[in-house]
């Protein structure tokens, strides 16, 4: 049933018009950070990760269940620090900013279990 009188061009344009925009952004962007490593003490949390050559900030991206971030920091260095969960797992990753607010791919997550 793939005939082009069920094509919606107009809206297919648009879809290209996204495509060729997030190209665009990545090809700009700074490379993806390294896993960041994470730390627990008592109830903060830090990350650091190397940094990245033409990041001027970064995009933390936090998940605890889901495929999608359920929080973000920004951080202007190759660290960040907030408050746990009360319990549970969750995971981290970062992408590198460059200034004019090209975003990279996120690095590699990493994982981190909280117990009560």
């Amino acid at each position: 049933n793939d005939t082009t009188d069920r094509i919606y061009f107009p809206y297919h344009a648009l879809a290209v018009k996204a495509d060729i925009a997030l190209l665009a952004n990545l090809a700009s962007a700074p490379p993806a950070p390294t896993a960041p490593e994470l730390k627990v003490s008592g109830r903060g949390v830090s990350a650091s990760w190397k940094r990245v050559d033409g990041a001027a900030r970064y995009l933390i991206g936090i998940r605890q269940r889901g495929l999608e971030f359920e929080r973000f920091i920004e951080s202007g260095t190759n660290s960040a620090t907030w408050q746990a969960p009360a319990a549970g797992g969750f995971q981290v990753s970062v992408a590198a900013v460059n200034a004019d607010g090209d975003v990279s791919l996120f690095s590699p997550e990493t994982e981190l279990g909280i117990r009560q």
